[in-house]
Formats: C-alpha cells, structure tokens, sequence
C-alpha cells in the first residue's frame, strides 16, 4: 500500500510536467519502428454493411489531420479529449475516451503515439489497450487490442477486409491514464468519410478508482485477477455497462487507487513516516483534463454537461483506515466525500449525483461493513436534493468486479436510475 501511495503522489507531482500539453511536442521514436505499421489482427469479422440511411454520397475526404481542429464534422469525439496544436494529435488519454467515425470503402486505419507513464514494475506494464468496435458491435472482448507503444506517430489498422460499403467504427481506450497515453494524429480510409451517427442524448459522467478503471474486469471465468494491463478494460466497469444499458454517452474520471482524503500523518507500524497525501487524486484534479495532462490543461465543462454523476470512491480510504486505523476516519471521510459533492454541484448544479457503493469486496478487509456511510453521506444532502445512493446487491466473487459481474452491476444500477430520469 506503501509503494502504491508513493506511486500516486510521484504522478501528482508529475502533472505539471507530463507530455501532454500544449507546450509538449513528442520526441524522437528511440525504438527504430515509429512508422512501422501494425493492424489489428483481424479481417473484419464484424463487418456488415453499417448502411447509415440511404444511398452514400463520395466526399472526397480521405483523410482526417488533426492540426488545427479536431474535425468534428466527421468525427465523434468521447470522453476528456484534448486538442494539442502544436502536437498536432488528440490526447485520448482517459479510460473509455476515444472516437466514431462513419466511412464507405472496406478499412480504417490511423496515426497514433503510446507511451508508458508509471514506471513501477508491476504496476500495470504500460500497455495501451484499446476497443475496437465495428458496426455497432457490442463486444468488448473480441474488439480488445494492444497498441504497440509508440513515442513518435505510427500507423496502425483498425479495421480491415470489410465489406466495400457503409462502416462505423468506435474507438475507446480500455486503458487508464495512470498506465499510458493515447494520441491520435489522423484517421483515414480506402474509400471516404461520411457524417457519424448522431450523439445519444443522455449524459453520464463517472468518477471513481481502480474500479471505474475497470480493474481486473477483462479476467475470464476462473482466472486469477493480477495487475496486468490486459485484466484492465475500462469499457467493463459498471459505470460503463450501466451507460449501455441506458443508451447513454459515458465519461469516465478514475485513478487506481485514488483516495477522498487524507487521514493521517505520522508513522507505521514499522515506524516508517506515513500519510495517503499522494492519493487524493481525484478531489484535487477532477477539474482537469486528465490526471497525466499538463497543470494548465483544464477541462472545459460546458462541453460535456452530464445529466447523472455516479461516483465510487472511499474503498482505497477504507482499506487504508484497516492498516494504519485513523482516528475520527467515519467522520472524516463523510467531510471529505461531502466536500467533493460540493465542488460538483457547483460546476454541474443540476445533475444528479449518485453515490454507488458495494460493488468491491476484499476477503482482508471487510470493505462492505462501510455502506451505510455512503446512505448517509447522501441524505446529508437531502434539503438540497438530488445525491442519491446506491447500493449494490453483493457480489458473488473477491475483489474488483469481473465483466459478467460488471455487466450484473451496472444493470442493477441502470434500472435504479431509470426511476431518477424518468
């Protein structure tokens, strides 16, 4: 836990000065392969015509650069993206952030750069992985896939021996911001882009830990969860299957880890010097562009204003409090969740804000014996309305949720919200 902490306080220490602003240009590929192509590894199984209504009309746009704009004629853009000019690239650095595009020809393919950003070993390995997803295809398993890490643009197929004709494809990065970054330089096709398909209308936002990450999500049946990259898919998270379940677009805002607050500061066990400083990441940074994104990048939040917050927060505190036992930790960590709530209703006042809890249980440390916090912090709020809390029913397996949990998860919840959004 120790190491961990000391991990996120390194990347806390780090956002003022991590390559993805605008003052940023990339460096040199030290690799020897930066415009070596790579593809996806598959022929377009999911292919089809993704006819879009109609017969298509040639555009004539071939290609997509992202210098000036960030082409929002031809392109959906999803999540906390980035335009870099200078860079001329998108950061796609947030889990489940990415891109739609609609096109007629037969592949995708686009320019990219990927680079580690934690460097403790173990701790994810610095893997990007990405969902690929065609013609509406909602398997995230099978449109699972490495991107090779790259420090200067490559080109990479995203889709490829489709059927000549209408083809949507959507791009989201299952990977965290803490493990790796994501730019995209340019798309293009064989044929031509078309507009995409309209937004959903519906907006959820999520802020969470390793949980919304997605965490050991993309383990199957039986199989032990690690701390591997290829276990993490941010596309898995309850949060995520809930804003399926809903038709509704997502953002997600997590770190692994991440803490409400700060409890304590002196010595362990050991006699070591202790405090979870570096770990209140998503209080302090929620107002960024993304927790690897350069200080002065901040988030705009007039462009994506959500219509539900789901936040799940205070495990990484709790399990913390089971360590080192912090005096006065239930009233502590209400003040700290509530003061985060605050800061949200003050940028998005009308959302509702849903506080989720449940959903991780740890045979170590009872984390679940904390729930009823959660209902309390929430009617705290009630003279004010709009801060829910939800429990979830308990899960059937050990640690972060499994995608077949997940998927149970975030259906219990899409089926509480209904009743809020109705």
């Amino acid at each position: 836990m120790k190491k961990f902490l000391a991990i996120l306080l390194g990347i806390l220490m780090a956002a003022a000065f991590t390559a993805c602003g605008e003052t940023d240009v990339p460096p040199a590929d030290t690799g020897g392969e930066g415009q070596g192509e790579q593809t996806q590894g598959g022929e377009g199984e999911q292919g089809g015509n993704g006819e879009q209504g109609g017969e298509q009309t040639d555009t004539g746009v071939k290609e997509l650069v992202f210098g000036e704009t960030m082409r929002e004629d031809y392109v959906n853009w999803f999540g906390r993206d980035l335009l870099q000019k200078r860079a001329k690239s998108v950061a796609c650095n947030n889990t489940a952030s990415g891109f739609e595009v609609s096109f007629h020809g037969t592949e995708l393919s686009m320019t990219y750069i990927s680079q580690k950003v934690t460097q403790e070993e173990g701790f994810l390995e610095g893997n990007c992985y990405l969902c690929i997803q065609i013609d509406g295809s909602d398997d995230y398993l099978g449109g699972f896939t490495m991107l090779p890490p790259r420090s200067s643009m490559a080109k990479f197929t995203l889709a490829e021996g489709l059927e000549e004709g209408a083809h949507t494809v959507a791009v989201y990065k299952a990977t965290e911001a803490l493990c790796v970054s994501f730019e995209v330089g340019s798309l293009s096709t064989d044929g031509y882009f078309t507009q995409p398909p309209a937004k959903k209308t519906l907006k959820i936002e999520a802020y969470g830990d390793s949980i919304v990450a997605g965490r050991g999500s993309n383990r199957l049946p039986g199989e032990t969860e690690t701390d591997r990259s290829e276990q993490e898919n941010g596309l898995y998270s309850y949060a995520a299957c809930c804003a399926r379940a809903l038709g509704a677009q997502y953002n997600a805002f997590c770190v692994s880890g991440s803490c409400v607050g700060n409890y304590y500061n002196g010595t362990d066990a050991d006699g070591d010097p202790y405090n979870n400083e570096g770990a209140i990441v998503i209080p302090r940074i929620a107002s960024g562009y993304s927790p690897i994104a350069n200080a002065k990048d901040v988030w705009d939040p007039s462009a994506y204003v959500p219509d539900v917050i789901l936040i799940e927060l205070g495990t990484n505190d709790i399990i913390s409090n089971y360590i080192y036992r912090f005096a006065d930790f239930e009233t502590q960590i209400k003040e700290n969740y509530s003061a985060f709530i605050r800061s949200l209703r003050a940028t998005v006042p009308e959302a509702k804000i849903v506080l989720c809890c449940g959903s991780f249980t740890y045979a170590k440390y009872p984390v679940t014996a904390y729930n009823a916090l959660f209902s309390e912090i929430a009617e705290s709020f009630s003279s004010d309305g709009n801060v829910y809390c939800h429990t979830f029913s308990v899960p059937t397996k050990k640690g972060h949720p499994a995608y077949s949990e997940a998927e149970r998860l975030g259906g219990e919840l899409a089926e509480f919200l209904r009743g809020l959004i109705a």
